[in-house]
Protein backbone atom coordinates (compact mmCIF):
# COMPACT_ATOMS: atom_id res chain seq x y z
CA UNK A 1 0.00 0.00 0.00
CA UNK A 2 1.09 3.64 -0.63
CA UNK A 3 2.01 6.24 2.19
CA UNK A 4 -1.39 7.92 3.73
CA UNK A 5 -1.77 11.33 2.68
CA UNK A 6 -1.05 13.91 5.19
CA UNK A 7 -4.16 14.33 5.79
CA UNK A 8 -6.98 11.90 5.46
CA UNK A 9 -10.36 11.16 6.95
CA UNK A 10 -12.17 8.68 9.19
CA UNK A 11 -15.14 7.72 7.71
CA UNK A 12 -17.36 4.56 8.65
CA UNK A 13 -20.69 3.91 7.11
CA UNK A 14 -23.74 3.40 9.39
CA UNK A 15 -23.61 -0.32 9.58
CA UNK A 16 -20.08 -0.05 10.88
CA UNK A 17 -21.55 2.41 13.67
CA UNK A 18 -24.17 0.15 14.88
CA UNK A 19 -21.41 -2.71 14.70
CA UNK A 20 -19.00 -0.43 17.14
CA UNK A 21 -21.66 0.18 19.15
CA UNK A 22 -23.19 -3.75 19.61
CA UNK A 23 -19.17 -4.26 20.55
CA UNK A 24 -19.30 -1.68 23.16
CA UNK A 25 -22.50 -2.47 24.46
CA UNK A 26 -21.47 -6.47 24.51
CA UNK A 27 -18.49 -5.49 26.50
CA UNK A 28 -20.77 -3.46 28.78
CA UNK A 29 -22.63 -6.58 29.54
CA UNK A 30 -19.33 -8.43 29.89
CA UNK A 31 -17.85 -6.51 32.54
CA UNK A 32 -21.01 -4.87 34.17
CA UNK A 33 -19.53 -1.71 33.53
CA UNK A 34 -16.97 -1.74 36.68
CA UNK A 35 -14.18 -3.63 37.89
CA UNK A 36 -14.74 -7.64 38.72
CA UNK A 37 -12.83 -7.02 41.61
CA UNK A 38 -12.10 -3.66 42.96
CA UNK A 39 -13.77 -1.34 44.96
CA UNK A 40 -13.81 2.07 45.96
CA UNK A 41 -13.97 3.67 49.03
CA UNK A 42 -14.07 6.41 51.53
CA UNK A 43 -14.27 6.09 55.71
CA UNK A 44 -15.50 8.67 57.84
CA UNK A 45 -13.51 11.58 59.46
CA UNK A 46 -11.14 10.19 62.20
CA UNK A 47 -11.32 6.54 61.22
CA UNK A 48 -7.78 4.69 62.19
CA UNK A 49 -5.81 3.38 59.73
CA UNK A 50 -6.29 -0.51 61.99
CA UNK A 51 -10.06 0.51 62.19
CA UNK A 52 -9.89 0.82 58.08
CA UNK A 53 -8.46 -2.36 57.90
CA UNK A 54 -9.87 -4.38 60.29
CA UNK A 55 -13.45 -3.12 58.40
CA UNK A 56 -12.15 -4.08 55.39
CA UNK A 57 -10.42 -7.92 56.75
CA UNK A 58 -14.16 -8.40 57.66
CA UNK A 59 -15.31 -8.58 54.00
CA UNK A 60 -12.72 -10.13 52.57
CA UNK A 61 -11.49 -6.90 51.06
CA UNK A 62 -7.78 -5.65 51.43
CA UNK A 63 -6.22 -1.62 50.39
CA UNK A 64 -4.51 -1.45 47.56
CA UNK A 65 -3.91 2.21 46.26
CA UNK A 66 -5.09 5.37 47.91
CA UNK A 67 -6.92 8.11 45.47
CA UNK A 68 -5.09 11.35 46.18
CA UNK A 69 -6.15 13.82 48.50
CA UNK A 70 -10.18 13.05 48.54
CA UNK A 71 -9.51 10.32 51.38
CA UNK A 72 -10.86 7.31 49.04
CA UNK A 73 -9.06 4.45 48.22
CA UNK A 74 -9.24 1.41 45.67
CA UNK A 75 -9.52 -2.05 47.66
CA UNK A 76 -9.39 -5.49 46.05
CA UNK A 77 -12.40 -7.65 46.74
CA UNK A 78 -12.90 -11.24 45.63
CA UNK A 79 -13.66 -11.91 42.05
CA UNK A 80 -16.91 -11.20 41.22
CA UNK A 81 -18.20 -10.29 44.44
CA UNK A 82 -18.25 -6.23 44.23
CA UNK A 83 -21.77 -6.04 44.92
CA UNK A 84 -21.82 -8.06 47.64
CA UNK A 85 -19.04 -6.74 48.83
CA UNK A 86 -20.41 -3.38 48.80
CA UNK A 87 -23.36 -4.22 50.53
CA UNK A 88 -21.83 -5.30 53.82
CA UNK A 89 -19.20 -2.25 53.72
CA UNK A 90 -22.46 0.04 53.61
CA UNK A 91 -23.62 -1.43 56.46
CA UNK A 92 -20.39 -0.45 58.54
CA UNK A 93 -20.79 3.19 60.05
CA UNK A 94 -17.17 3.58 59.76
CA UNK A 95 -18.08 3.97 55.57
CA UNK A 96 -18.73 7.60 54.31
CA UNK A 97 -19.58 5.44 50.87
CA UNK A 98 -18.68 2.31 49.34
CA UNK A 99 -19.07 2.10 44.97
CA UNK A 100 -18.06 0.03 42.34
CA UNK A 101 -15.09 1.17 40.17
CA UNK A 102 -16.71 2.08 36.99
CA UNK A 103 -15.47 2.69 33.26
CA UNK A 104 -15.66 5.44 31.55
CA UNK A 105 -15.44 5.19 27.78
CA UNK A 106 -14.34 8.39 25.27
CA UNK A 107 -16.53 10.12 23.82
CA UNK A 108 -16.48 10.00 19.96
CA UNK A 109 -18.73 9.00 17.00
CA UNK A 110 -17.46 8.61 13.14
CA UNK A 111 -17.03 11.54 11.28
CA UNK A 112 -19.62 12.70 8.43
CA UNK A 113 -17.44 15.69 7.24
CA UNK A 114 -19.50 18.30 5.29
CA UNK A 115 -17.12 21.67 5.17
CA UNK A 116 -13.38 21.23 4.96
CA UNK A 117 -10.54 22.80 7.13
CA UNK A 118 -11.63 24.18 10.34
CA UNK A 119 -14.75 26.02 10.38
CA UNK A 120 -15.28 26.10 14.01
CA UNK A 121 -12.86 28.79 14.67
CA UNK A 122 -14.37 31.54 12.67
CA UNK A 123 -17.35 30.36 13.65
CA UNK A 124 -16.52 31.11 17.40
CA UNK A 125 -14.47 34.30 16.40
CA UNK A 126 -11.25 32.81 17.23
CA UNK A 127 -9.53 35.67 14.98
CA UNK A 128 -10.79 38.50 17.15
CA UNK A 129 -9.75 36.97 19.95
CA UNK A 130 -6.38 36.34 19.34
CA UNK A 131 -6.13 40.04 18.66
CA UNK A 132 -6.12 39.95 22.28
CA UNK A 133 -4.10 37.12 23.56
CA UNK A 134 -2.22 34.04 22.48
CA UNK A 135 -2.15 32.37 25.37
CA UNK A 136 0.75 31.05 27.11
CA UNK A 137 2.51 29.17 29.62
CA UNK A 138 -0.11 30.82 32.49
CA UNK A 139 -2.60 28.54 32.04
CA UNK A 140 -1.73 25.27 30.93
CA UNK A 141 -4.58 22.85 29.65
CA UNK A 142 -4.50 19.04 31.18
CA UNK A 143 -5.74 16.19 28.80
CA UNK A 144 -7.21 13.62 30.56
CA UNK A 145 -7.86 11.20 27.77
CA UNK A 146 -5.52 7.83 25.82
CA UNK A 147 -2.88 10.08 26.08
CA UNK A 148 -0.97 12.73 23.53
CA UNK A 149 1.65 12.09 21.02
CA UNK A 150 4.03 15.15 21.63
CA UNK A 151 5.79 13.70 18.59
CA UNK A 152 3.21 14.84 16.00
CA UNK A 153 5.24 18.29 14.69
CA UNK A 154 2.22 20.13 15.50
CA UNK A 155 2.08 19.27 19.18
CA UNK A 156 5.84 19.36 19.66
CA UNK A 157 7.23 21.07 22.53
CA UNK A 158 3.47 21.80 23.62
CA UNK A 159 3.49 19.28 26.59
CA UNK A 160 5.17 20.41 29.86
CA UNK A 161 4.73 17.28 32.02
CA UNK A 162 2.79 14.49 31.39
CA UNK A 163 1.54 11.18 33.77
CA UNK A 164 0.26 7.77 33.30
CA UNK A 165 -2.60 6.56 35.28
CA UNK A 166 -3.79 3.50 32.97
CA UNK A 167 -2.43 0.16 32.61
CA UNK A 168 -1.05 0.97 29.16
CA UNK A 169 2.02 2.44 28.35
CA UNK A 170 2.24 6.64 28.24
CA UNK A 171 2.10 6.35 24.55
CA UNK A 172 -1.49 7.47 22.97
CA UNK A 173 -2.35 3.96 21.32
CA UNK A 174 -5.88 5.22 20.21
CA UNK A 175 -5.64 8.85 18.63
CA UNK A 176 -8.61 10.03 20.71
CA UNK A 177 -6.40 12.64 23.08
CA UNK A 178 -3.80 13.70 20.76
CA UNK A 179 -7.10 14.84 18.47
CA UNK A 180 -8.47 16.52 21.19
CA UNK A 181 -5.38 18.18 22.21
CA UNK A 182 -4.52 19.85 19.05
CA UNK A 183 -7.81 21.46 19.09
CA UNK A 184 -7.00 22.93 22.49
CA UNK A 185 -3.12 23.81 21.56
CA UNK A 186 -1.59 22.40 18.07
CA UNK A 187 1.00 25.34 17.26
CA UNK A 188 -0.31 27.79 15.43
CA UNK A 189 0.96 30.12 12.99
CA UNK A 190 4.29 27.65 12.46
CA UNK A 191 3.61 27.39 8.76
CA UNK A 192 2.39 23.53 9.13
CA UNK A 193 -0.52 21.84 9.87
CA UNK A 194 -4.11 23.40 11.55
CA UNK A 195 -4.30 26.28 13.66
CA UNK A 196 -5.89 25.67 17.24
CA UNK A 197 -8.09 28.23 19.62
CA UNK A 198 -5.67 28.06 22.27
CA UNK A 199 -2.50 29.43 19.90
CA UNK A 200 0.28 29.50 22.38
CA UNK A 201 -1.33 27.71 25.18
CA UNK A 202 0.63 24.70 27.20
CA UNK A 203 -0.40 21.18 27.34
CA UNK A 204 -0.53 18.59 30.26
CA UNK A 205 -0.92 15.22 29.66
CA UNK A 206 -2.76 12.68 31.89
CA UNK A 207 -3.57 9.00 30.17
CA UNK A 208 -6.22 7.95 32.48
CA UNK A 209 -7.87 5.49 29.13
CA UNK A 210 -6.41 2.98 27.78
CA UNK A 211 -5.02 2.21 24.00
CA UNK A 212 -8.76 0.88 23.53
CA UNK A 213 -10.67 4.37 24.98
CA UNK A 214 -11.86 3.00 27.62
CA UNK A 215 -10.39 3.39 31.66
CA UNK A 216 -11.95 3.36 35.26
CA UNK A 217 -13.28 6.16 37.26
CA UNK A 218 -10.05 5.59 39.58
CA UNK A 219 -8.14 6.28 37.05
CA UNK A 220 -10.09 9.08 35.99
CA UNK A 221 -10.32 10.54 39.65
CA UNK A 222 -6.66 10.29 40.16
CA UNK A 223 -5.39 12.25 36.98
CA UNK A 224 -8.07 14.92 38.08
CA UNK A 225 -6.40 15.14 41.16
CA UNK A 226 -2.83 15.19 39.96
CA UNK A 227 -3.34 17.39 37.38
CA UNK A 228 -4.93 20.17 40.36
CA UNK A 229 -2.14 19.14 42.05
CA UNK A 230 0.62 19.12 39.06
CA UNK A 231 -0.17 23.45 37.87
CA UNK A 232 -2.94 22.53 35.59
CA UNK A 233 -5.46 25.71 35.50
CA UNK A 234 -7.95 23.82 33.15
CA UNK A 235 -9.09 20.21 32.81
CA UNK A 236 -10.48 19.01 29.44
CA UNK A 237 -12.67 15.68 29.96
CA UNK A 238 -13.45 14.13 26.35
CA UNK A 239 -15.01 11.10 28.04
CA UNK A 240 -17.94 10.22 30.54
CA UNK A 241 -19.71 7.07 31.84
CA UNK A 242 -23.35 6.58 32.72
CA UNK A 243 -22.90 5.82 36.18
CA UNK A 244 -22.86 8.58 39.16
CA UNK A 245 -19.78 7.95 41.39
CA UNK A 246 -19.24 9.94 45.01
CA UNK A 247 -15.47 9.28 44.26
CA UNK A 248 -15.37 10.93 40.94
CA UNK A 249 -17.91 13.79 41.79
CA UNK A 250 -15.58 14.16 45.27
CA UNK A 251 -12.25 14.91 42.44
CA UNK A 252 -13.72 17.27 39.89
CA UNK A 253 -14.68 19.30 43.63
CA UNK A 254 -11.44 18.92 44.98
CA UNK A 255 -9.71 20.04 41.21
CA UNK A 256 -12.61 23.08 41.72
CA UNK A 257 -11.54 23.74 44.88
CA UNK A 258 -7.98 24.21 43.50
CA UNK A 259 -9.57 26.91 41.15
CA UNK A 260 -9.44 24.45 38.37
CA UNK A 261 -11.41 24.91 35.57
CA UNK A 262 -12.95 21.97 34.42
CA UNK A 263 -14.71 21.15 30.88
CA UNK A 264 -16.75 17.68 30.30
CA UNK A 265 -17.83 16.31 27.49
CA UNK A 266 -22.32 15.92 27.41
CA UNK A 267 -22.01 12.70 25.22
CA UNK A 268 -23.26 11.50 21.75
CA UNK A 269 -26.69 9.52 22.85
CA UNK A 270 -29.01 12.46 21.46
CA UNK A 271 -30.65 12.34 24.52
CA UNK A 272 -31.34 13.77 28.16
CA UNK A 273 -29.72 11.24 29.40
CA UNK A 274 -27.02 12.59 31.93
CA UNK A 275 -23.51 11.59 31.63
CA UNK A 276 -20.47 11.91 34.09
CA UNK A 277 -18.23 13.64 35.39
CA UNK A 278 -20.19 16.56 33.02
CA UNK A 279 -23.13 16.32 34.92
CA UNK A 280 -21.71 17.68 38.00
CA UNK A 281 -22.39 21.12 39.11
CA UNK A 282 -18.54 21.67 39.05
CA UNK A 283 -18.10 20.52 35.61
CA UNK A 284 -18.56 22.64 32.34
CA UNK A 285 -21.18 20.16 30.33
CA UNK A 286 -20.71 21.14 26.51
CA UNK A 287 -22.89 20.19 23.85
CA UNK A 288 -21.91 19.76 20.11
CA UNK A 289 -23.01 21.87 17.44
CA UNK A 290 -22.45 22.11 13.58
CA UNK A 291 -21.44 24.71 11.29
CA UNK A 292 -24.93 25.92 10.52
CA UNK A 293 -25.26 26.26 14.46
CA UNK A 294 -27.72 23.52 14.98
CA UNK A 295 -27.34 21.08 17.63
CA UNK A 296 -25.22 17.89 16.19
CA UNK A 297 -27.66 15.17 15.30
CA UNK A 298 -24.90 12.93 17.96
CA UNK A 299 -25.11 15.50 20.63
CA UNK A 300 -27.35 14.71 24.16
CA UNK A 301 -28.73 17.32 25.49
CA UNK A 302 -31.20 18.97 28.18
CA UNK A 303 -31.26 21.61 31.11
CA UNK A 304 -28.21 19.85 32.57
CA UNK A 305 -25.72 20.96 29.79
CA UNK A 306 -24.32 24.53 30.08
CA UNK A 307 -22.76 25.50 27.21
CA UNK A 308 -22.25 23.99 23.22
CA UNK A 309 -19.48 24.68 20.73
CA UNK A 310 -18.18 23.04 16.78
CA UNK A 311 -18.03 19.48 17.08
CA UNK A 312 -18.89 18.01 13.69
CA UNK A 313 -16.31 17.46 11.27
CA UNK A 314 -13.63 18.97 13.44
CA UNK A 315 -9.80 18.99 11.69
CA UNK A 316 -7.15 17.64 14.52
CA UNK A 317 -4.05 15.80 14.73
CA UNK A 318 -4.25 12.09 14.66
CA UNK A 319 -1.75 9.53 14.41
CA UNK A 320 0.94 11.35 13.12
CA UNK A 321 -1.06 13.18 10.37
CA UNK A 322 -4.33 14.97 10.78
CA UNK A 323 -8.16 13.51 10.70
CA UNK A 324 -11.78 14.72 10.48
CA UNK A 325 -13.97 13.68 13.61
CA UNK A 326 -17.30 14.34 15.06
CA UNK A 327 -18.59 14.15 18.79
CA UNK A 328 -18.54 16.09 22.13
CA UNK A 329 -15.16 15.12 23.00
CA UNK A 330 -14.43 17.59 19.66
CA UNK A 331 -16.83 20.18 20.86
CA UNK A 332 -14.79 20.27 24.62
CA UNK A 333 -11.96 20.92 23.87
CA UNK A 334 -12.93 24.56 22.61
CA UNK A 335 -13.66 25.45 25.83
CA UNK A 336 -10.99 23.97 27.71
CA UNK A 337 -9.14 26.10 25.48
CA UNK A 338 -10.85 29.22 25.65
CA UNK A 339 -11.20 29.06 29.24
CA UNK A 340 -7.20 29.05 29.18
CA UNK A 341 -7.56 32.15 27.01
CA UNK A 342 -9.57 33.59 29.36
CA UNK A 343 -7.14 33.14 32.34
CA UNK A 344 -4.48 34.46 30.31
CA UNK A 345 -6.24 38.17 29.48
CA UNK A 346 -7.47 38.14 33.09
CA UNK A 347 -4.62 37.86 35.38
CA UNK A 348 -7.47 38.71 38.31
CA UNK A 349 -9.80 35.83 37.57
CA UNK A 350 -10.19 33.07 39.36
CA UNK A 351 -12.21 29.82 38.18
CA UNK A 352 -15.54 30.99 39.07
CA UNK A 353 -14.71 34.17 37.03
CA UNK A 354 -13.61 32.32 34.36
CA UNK A 355 -17.08 30.26 33.68
CA UNK A 356 -18.87 33.05 34.62
CA UNK A 357 -16.98 34.68 31.39
CA UNK A 358 -17.56 32.23 28.95
CA UNK A 359 -21.09 31.38 29.99
CA UNK A 360 -22.30 34.73 30.02
CA UNK A 361 -21.14 35.76 26.38
CA UNK A 362 -21.62 32.88 24.94
CA UNK A 363 -23.89 33.50 21.92
CA UNK A 364 -27.56 32.75 22.22
CA UNK A 365 -28.11 30.32 18.65
CA UNK A 366 -31.90 29.07 18.07
CA UNK A 367 -32.40 26.23 20.80
CA UNK A 368 -30.33 28.46 23.79
CA UNK A 369 -32.59 27.39 26.70
CA UNK A 370 -33.75 24.03 25.28
CA UNK A 371 -30.76 22.33 24.33
CA UNK A 372 -28.42 23.80 26.29
CA UNK A 373 -28.35 26.57 29.20
CA UNK A 374 -26.51 29.57 27.54
CA UNK A 375 -25.42 29.39 24.11
CA UNK A 376 -22.74 28.55 21.93
CA UNK A 377 -19.38 29.83 23.08
CA UNK A 378 -18.09 33.40 21.64
CA UNK A 379 -14.50 33.67 21.76
CA UNK A 380 -14.59 37.25 20.80
CA UNK A 381 -16.75 38.60 23.43
CA UNK A 382 -15.08 35.79 26.66
CA UNK A 383 -11.96 38.00 25.64
CA UNK A 384 -13.54 41.29 25.17
CA UNK A 385 -12.48 41.91 21.85
CA UNK A 386 -13.79 43.91 19.17
CA UNK A 387 -16.52 41.89 17.05
CA UNK A 388 -16.28 41.39 13.19
CA UNK A 389 -17.29 39.10 11.00
CA UNK A 390 -14.88 36.59 9.34
CA UNK A 391 -15.98 34.51 6.38
CA UNK A 392 -15.92 30.70 6.74
CA UNK A 393 -13.55 29.02 4.89
CA UNK A 394 -13.88 28.16 1.54
CA UNK A 395 -14.13 24.13 1.20
CA UNK A 396 -10.82 22.33 -0.58
CA UNK A 397 -11.99 19.78 -2.87
CA UNK A 398 -9.69 17.30 -2.16
CA UNK A 399 -10.59 17.57 1.62
CA UNK A 400 -14.71 16.73 1.61
CA UNK A 401 -15.39 13.22 0.97
CA UNK A 402 -19.18 12.36 -0.34
CA UNK A 403 -21.48 12.05 2.40
CA UNK A 404 -22.26 8.18 3.27
CA UNK A 405 -24.89 8.73 4.81
CA UNK A 406 -28.03 11.43 5.73
CA UNK A 407 -27.42 12.56 9.31
CA UNK A 408 -30.18 11.47 11.85
CA UNK A 409 -32.67 14.17 11.87
CA UNK A 410 -32.35 16.54 15.11
CA UNK A 411 -35.27 15.35 17.78
CA UNK A 412 -38.24 18.50 18.90
CA UNK A 413 -36.62 20.06 21.41
CA UNK A 414 -37.66 19.63 25.58
CA UNK A 415 -38.58 22.84 26.77
CA UNK A 416 -37.23 24.61 29.42
CA UNK A 417 -37.82 28.20 31.44
CA UNK A 418 -35.24 31.67 30.84
CA UNK A 419 -33.10 31.54 33.90
CA UNK A 420 -34.37 35.34 34.46
CA UNK A 421 -38.05 33.18 35.67
CA UNK A 422 -36.74 30.34 37.49
CA UNK A 423 -37.13 29.38 40.88
CA UNK A 424 -39.99 29.64 42.96
CA UNK A 425 -41.84 31.81 45.12
CA UNK A 426 -41.22 31.24 48.96
CA UNK A 427 -43.20 33.09 51.38
CA UNK A 428 -41.61 32.66 55.28
CA UNK A 429 -44.02 32.86 58.52
CA UNK A 430 -42.79 33.55 62.00
CA UNK A 431 -44.48 30.84 63.48
CA UNK A 432 -44.96 27.45 62.28
CA UNK A 433 -48.68 27.90 61.61
CA UNK A 434 -48.24 30.32 59.01
CA UNK A 435 -48.91 33.39 61.27
CA UNK A 436 -46.25 36.22 62.00
CA UNK A 437 -44.08 38.12 60.19
CA UNK A 438 -42.97 36.98 56.68
CA UNK A 439 -40.43 37.28 54.15
CA UNK A 440 -41.00 36.87 50.76
CA UNK A 441 -38.07 36.07 47.89
CA UNK A 442 -37.64 33.54 45.27
CA UNK A 443 -35.57 30.48 45.83
CA UNK A 444 -33.92 28.86 42.97
CA UNK A 445 -34.44 24.91 44.38
CA UNK A 446 -36.07 23.95 47.79
CA UNK A 447 -32.33 22.70 48.86
CA UNK A 448 -32.09 23.94 52.52
CA UNK A 449 -30.33 23.16 55.76
CA UNK A 450 -30.61 25.87 58.24
CA UNK A 451 -29.37 23.97 61.58
CA UNK A 452 -30.62 25.76 64.28
CA UNK A 453 -30.99 28.82 62.38
CA UNK A 454 -33.74 30.14 60.19
CA UNK A 455 -33.88 31.27 56.60
CA UNK A 456 -33.79 35.27 57.45
CA UNK A 457 -32.34 37.28 60.38
CA UNK A 458 -36.38 38.34 60.56
CA UNK A 459 -37.73 35.00 61.06
CA UNK A 460 -37.22 33.13 64.46
CA UNK A 461 -35.38 29.74 64.62
CA UNK A 462 -36.64 26.90 65.99
CA UNK A 463 -40.47 28.05 65.08
CA UNK A 464 -41.31 29.01 61.96
CA UNK A 465 -43.04 27.94 58.54
CA UNK A 466 -42.83 27.78 54.72
CA UNK A 467 -44.76 27.97 51.69
CA UNK A 468 -43.00 28.01 47.78
CA UNK A 469 -45.36 27.96 45.02
CA UNK A 470 -45.04 28.37 41.18
CA UNK A 471 -44.54 26.28 38.18
CA UNK A 472 -43.09 23.27 37.13
CA UNK A 473 -42.22 21.88 33.58
CA UNK A 474 -42.10 18.20 32.96
CA UNK A 475 -39.51 16.89 30.08
CA UNK A 476 -41.37 13.82 29.52
CA UNK A 477 -44.51 12.10 29.59
CA UNK A 478 -44.14 9.63 32.58
CA UNK A 479 -44.07 8.28 35.96
CA UNK A 480 -42.67 11.37 38.22
CA UNK A 481 -41.15 10.54 42.35
CA UNK A 482 -41.46 13.58 43.92
CA UNK A 483 -39.16 13.30 47.30
CA UNK A 484 -39.16 15.67 49.95
CA UNK A 485 -36.57 15.18 53.00
CA UNK A 486 -37.61 17.19 55.90
CA UNK A 487 -37.90 18.48 59.61
CA UNK A 488 -40.31 18.49 60.77
CA UNK A 489 -43.54 18.74 59.19
CA UNK A 490 -43.87 18.51 54.68
CA UNK A 491 -47.24 18.87 52.43
CA UNK A 492 -46.92 18.42 48.31
CA UNK A 493 -49.13 19.46 45.80
CA UNK A 494 -48.38 18.95 42.31
CA UNK A 495 -51.13 19.40 39.18
CA UNK A 496 -53.13 20.45 42.12
CA UNK A 497 -52.99 16.83 43.52
CA UNK A 498 -51.71 16.57 47.18
CA UNK A 499 -49.01 13.47 46.62
CA UNK A 500 -47.27 13.71 49.57
CA UNK A 501 -49.07 14.24 53.34
CA UNK A 502 -46.79 14.05 56.39
CA UNK A 503 -47.53 17.15 58.50
CA UNK A 504 -45.93 16.00 61.76
CA UNK A 505 -42.86 16.90 64.15
CA UNK A 506 -39.99 14.50 63.62
CA UNK A 507 -36.39 14.23 62.29
CA UNK A 508 -35.41 14.09 58.77
CA UNK A 509 -37.38 12.21 57.25
CA UNK A 510 -37.68 11.41 53.20
CA UNK A 511 -41.28 11.11 52.20
CA UNK A 512 -42.33 10.18 48.33
CA UNK A 513 -45.32 10.16 45.76
CA UNK A 514 -45.86 9.72 42.78
CA UNK A 515 -47.89 11.51 39.68
CA UNK A 516 -48.47 11.51 35.96
CA UNK A 517 -47.00 14.16 33.58
CA UNK A 518 -47.32 14.92 30.32
CA UNK A 519 -44.05 16.08 28.47
CA UNK A 520 -43.74 19.95 27.87
CA UNK A 521 -46.64 20.69 30.21
CA UNK A 522 -46.40 23.25 32.96
CA UNK A 523 -48.18 22.40 36.55
CA UNK A 524 -49.35 24.17 39.82
CA UNK A 525 -46.48 23.04 42.41
CA UNK A 526 -47.19 24.45 45.96
CA UNK A 527 -44.92 22.71 49.10
CA UNK A 528 -45.74 23.45 52.80
CA UNK A 529 -43.16 22.82 55.32
CA UNK A 530 -42.94 23.62 59.52
CA UNK A 531 -40.53 23.66 61.45
CA UNK A 532 -40.54 23.32 65.64
CA UNK A 533 -37.13 23.11 67.59
CA UNK A 534 -33.67 21.34 66.61
CA UNK A 535 -32.65 21.17 63.27
CA UNK A 536 -34.14 22.31 60.46
CA UNK A 537 -34.58 20.72 56.85
CA UNK A 538 -36.21 21.41 53.79
CA UNK A 539 -35.27 20.00 50.59
CA UNK A 540 -37.41 18.71 47.46
CA UNK A 541 -36.17 15.98 44.96
CA UNK A 542 -37.49 14.07 41.78
CA UNK A 543 -37.26 11.24 39.54
CA UNK A 544 -38.34 9.40 36.56
CA UNK A 545 -37.37 6.82 34.03
CA UNK A 546 -35.40 9.47 32.63
CA UNK A 547 -33.68 11.22 35.31
CA UNK A 548 -31.77 10.71 38.05
CA UNK A 549 -32.89 11.10 41.64
CA UNK A 550 -31.70 15.11 42.13
CA UNK A 551 -32.62 18.14 43.64
CA UNK A 552 -35.48 19.60 41.40
CA UNK A 553 -32.97 22.47 38.92
CA UNK A 554 -34.87 25.60 39.04
CA UNK A 555 -34.55 26.01 35.08
CA UNK A 556 -37.86 23.97 35.58
CA UNK A 557 -39.70 25.80 37.78
CA UNK A 558 -41.22 29.31 37.66
CA UNK A 559 -42.14 31.66 40.68
CA UNK A 560 -45.72 32.85 40.46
Amino acid sequence: MGRLPKVFLILLLTVGLILSFKIIFTQAQETQEFASDKVLVRFQDKISEKEKDTVLFSVGAKREKKLGRINAERVKVPKSKVKETIGKLKKSSKIKYAEPDFVAKKVEIPNDPYYSSQWGLPKIKAEGGWDKTHGGDLAPVAVLDTGIDDSHPDISGKVVKRANFSWDPDVDGDGHGTHVAGIVAATTNNSIGIASLGYDTKLISVKVLDNSGSGYYSWIANGIIWAADNGAKVINLSLGGYFDSSTLRDAVNYAWGKGVVIAAAAGNSNNTRALYPAYYTNSIAVAATDSSDNKASFSSYGWWVDLAAPGVSILSTYNGNYAYLSGTSMATPFVSALSSLVFANNSSFDNQDVRNKIESTAEKIAKTGNYWTYGRIDACAALDCESFVTPTPTPTPTLTPTPTSTPTPTPSPIPSLPPETSGLSAVYYNNKDFTGRTVSRIDPTINFNWGSGSPDPSIGSNTFSARWTGKILSQFSETYTFYASTDDGVRLWVGGQLIIDNWNEQSVTEKSGTIELAEGEKYDIKMEYFENRKQAVSELRFSSPSIPKQIIPSSLLSPN
